[in-house]
């Protein structure tokens, strides 16, 4: 049963003089306009002679290896490289891995 004491809220609505919104008048159409192809920068000159690359410090005496490869170890049988990268780019690519094991790292 509904409550006779609640006024319906349809019938207290006051309509408005001058409303805040209106519609936007619509925009005339015209003739599609072909799409403009932007223009790439000029290429940037590079030097000549490109800068030499820095002196690489001079090369330690590897330590002993202290490991024992297990008898099951043995070179693969796929060809198996690495890839160096540096910011997501392969800057370096070893060459065939033809060892049972390598060791990686300074």
């Amino acid at each position: 049963m509904a409550d006779t004491n609640t006024p319906d809220p349809v019938s207290e609505l006051v309509p408005l003089e001058n409303p805040t919104f209106a519609m936007p008048a619509p925009r005339p159409r015209t003739a599609p306009q072909p799409f403009a192809v932007p223009a790439l920068p000029a290429a940037s000159a590079r030097p000549a002679n490109p800068p030499a690359p820095a002196p690489q410090p001079p090369q330690r005496p590897l330590p002993p290896l202290n490991y024992e490869p297990p008898e099951w170890s043995g070179v693969p049988a796929v060809d198996f490289h690495f890839e160096v990268l540096k910011n997501g780019t392969i800057v370096e690519v070893t060459p065939r891995v033809d060892r049972a094991f390598l060791v990686v790292g300074m």
